[in-house]
């Protein structure tokens, strides 16, 4: 668990770049007039008047004295400051990550391009392996056809390998962003109007694109539905009966039947009929075309389609919500455009892209050139499932590249290689892909375990965090725990200042503090009536209305100051704006000043007193430990700016 930060003014956020110019030194150590001004600037953010330069440079000051000597005395080496500075760098981390893979644009681009909705039709050619030629031979034989005049969709049916263009001609229906790969989705987004596209080689083999048409992002459909499902091998009379009985369901509704109960009873969408018949949120292009264009043709909310068919059986849809797409990028739908990136292969573009900056940030050195000695022994050693490849001169220490300050062996190759040699869809990835990739991980791990070294605002952050501990840690230590548990020191310091801690004039009162006007106002009347009887006023209203019974000096008791006290004597209710409540007060018995409090009565002040002086005697120790010398010429240079 992440310990607390002291505050900003308090903890003076130690960050900064190292400047030539040195504004102080202690002990041993310095910190320049930019990495000054930085934590100042920092801290006075508000508009309103801050600490002045030599205000903020004492507390700046103290701050470093404190969190110098906590490094002394090891509390940073503490388990529980170890881990909580790990689970901060865990959690930064992607963030720093993502930005230099340029995720942003990405998640920009997505919501660009998530405005518009396209129509497209589609052929596939598959390309096995030891078939790349002859697979890219038929795919520019077919691509010939097209721009010939032969229909897309005729060509689609008899050549495509995509099975359900058998039935629908290569067409797609809609689809929104996200809904193909993001190789795929950019060219169709990119391919005008009416226009068939150049081939596209992917991993799977050829694809052709030709855009029908586009139109506005319908939205995001939220509806419920009746499934009545066509059973395997079913005969048109089978689909007719299914259709007589949507159709009877259709009428029920109408008349004003319950929808939910009619699904969880009738629709073999087993999952949404759990749930009223209510179906997860709906964009373009997740479901077949004419069960989408139902959807996005019901015109309001509440509004029932007719019974209508799909491949999937007979459906009567109901929609309860349809959420328009919206209208910026804001905090509210950001995240869910985060989402889209990370759920899409657009991530091995973030990766390829984040490898491709760590090579250039870190540098990349090879070390070993023959590659085809490499392939050759790794061929051997994935054989013998590691056994030592005596033929050759290459052995696990053997070093590959060099990422920044560290050297890549073999050793750490072969095990990769193991790992990842095999394709998703069967078969093996060639070895110079699988060495692109090794070299591509190795680079981001590299980054990541050094990124404070090639991140300064990630170690600013991360430093900051540190300091934030180690000063909140060893202040509770040395100050803010003995002053509040050291009962013998404390009125030991009470004893000694006695005479600070007199009473001045006031009285033994009542205070309710109640949560608006009106609640006080009806307390107020029912105390007015009977004050002997306080507590009994409070009873109806729970713990909506507090009291506080005690001795208070007259500023303490709500307008007190505007009339003579007297006892029985019960003030206005006054509002009290910062705490957000009302609060008025009944006078018991008049108390004159000048007495002194009891050690009880006295504690929580003398405990404030006591921390402050015994912080100062701390820091007292702390400059003599680490002498502070402040360059006055650069100091007096900042005072006039």
């Amino acid at each position: 668990m992440l310990r607390p930060i002291v505050t900003a003014a308090v903890l003076l956020c130690m960050t900064g770049a190292a400047s030539a110019q040195t504004l102080f030194r202690y002990g041993s150590d310095s910190v320049s007039v930019s990495e000054f001004m930085t934590a100042y600037r920092k801290n006075n953010t508000s508009g309103k008047a801050g600490p002045s330069i030599n205000e903020y440079l004492d507390l700046y000051i103290a701050s470093r004295l404190k969190v110098k000597e906590a490094r002394r005395l090891g509390i940073d080496t503490l388990p529980q400051m170890v881990t909580d500075l790990q689970n901060l760098r865990d959690q930064l981390a992607p963030n720093y990550l993502n930005e230099l893979a340029g995720i942003d644009m990405l998640v920009k681009e997505a919501f660009e391009r998530g405005k518009k909705n396209m129509r497209v039709s589609h052929i596939f050619l598959s390309a096995r392996d030891g078939q790349a030629d002859a697979a890219r031979e038929r795919a520019a034989q077919v691509l010939e056809r097209l721009r010939k005049g032969v229909s897309f969709e005729t060509v689609a049916r008899e050549v495509s390998e995509d099975p359900s263009a058998k039935f629908n001609g290569g067409d797609l229906g809609w689809i929104s962003v996200g809904t193909l790969p993001y190789q795929l989705e950019t060219l169709a987004w990119n391919l005008p109007v009416g226009q068939v596209s150049s081939l596209e080689r992917t991993s799977a083999g050829y694809h052709i694109f030709r855009k029908v048409a586009e139109r506005p992002d319908p939205g995001r459909f939220r509806g419920a539905q009746i499934l009545l499902a066509f059973p395997p091998g079913a005969s048109e009379s089978d689909r007719a009966i299914l259709k007589n009985r949507a159709d009877s369901l259709y009428r029920a509704l109408q008349k004003g039947a319950d929808f939910g109960k009619l699904a969880t009873q009738f629709s073999n969408d087993v999952v949404s009929a759990a749930s009223r018949g209510e179906m997860q949120e709906i964009r373009a292009g997740q479901y077949e075309p004419a069960f989408e264009e139902q959807l996005f043709r019901l015109p309001k909310d509440g509004a029932l389609s007719a019974p209508f068919r799909t491949s999937y059986g007979w459906h009567v849809v109901k929609r309860l919500e349809l959420r328009p797409y919206p209208k910026e990028l804001g905090a509210e739908v950001l995240p869910e455009f985060k989402d889209l990136v990370s759920a899409t292969d657009r991530m091995g573009q973030v990766r390829g892209q984040l490898a491709k900056q760590v090579r250039g940030i870190a540098g990349l050195e090879q070390l070993h050139q023959n590659q085809q000695e490499l392939f050759a022994y790794t061929d051997s050693a994935l054989a013998n499932r590691g056994a030592t490849v005596s033929s050759s001169a290459l052995n696990a220490s053997t070093p590959l590249f060099r990422i920044g300050n560290e050297r890549v062996t073999l050793g750490e190759w072969i095990p990769y290689a193991q790992v990842n040699r095999e394709r998703q869809q069967g078969g093996y990835k060639p070895w110079p892909q699988v060495w692109e990739e090794f070299v591509d991980f190795t680079a981001i791990e590299h980054y990541k375990r050094n990124l404070e070294r090639y991140n300064p605002a990630f170690k600013a952050q991360l430093d900051e965090f540190s300091d934030g501990n180690l000063f909140f840690e060893i202040t509770q230590r040395e100050v803010w725990g003995p002053a509040q548990s050291d009962t013998a020191a404390l009125e030991a310091y009470f004893s000694q200042h006695r005479d600070r801690y007199r009473w001045k004039d006031g009285a033994d009162a009542v205070v309710f503090f109640a949560p608006d006007m009106a609640t006080a106002r009806s307390v107020y009347q029912l105390v007015a009536k009977k004050p002997a009887a306080w507590r009994a006023a409070l009873e109806p209203y729970d713990d909506r209305v507090a009291a506080d019974s005690a001795r208070f000096e007259l500023e303490q008791i709500p307008n007190a100051k505007k009339l003579p006290l007297k006892p029985g004597l019960l003030t206005e209710p006054q509002v009290n704006p910062n705490a957000q409540s009302v609060t008025f007060a009944l006078v018991l018995r008049l108390r004159p000043g000048g007495t002194h409090r009891t050690f009880a009565e006295a504690r929580g002040l003398a405990a404030t007193d006591y921390q402050k002086a015994r912080e100062e005697q701390w820091l007292n120790t702390l400059r003599a430990r680490y002498p502070v010398t402040i360059n006055q010429a650069a100091l007096l240079e900042l005072m006039k700016k």
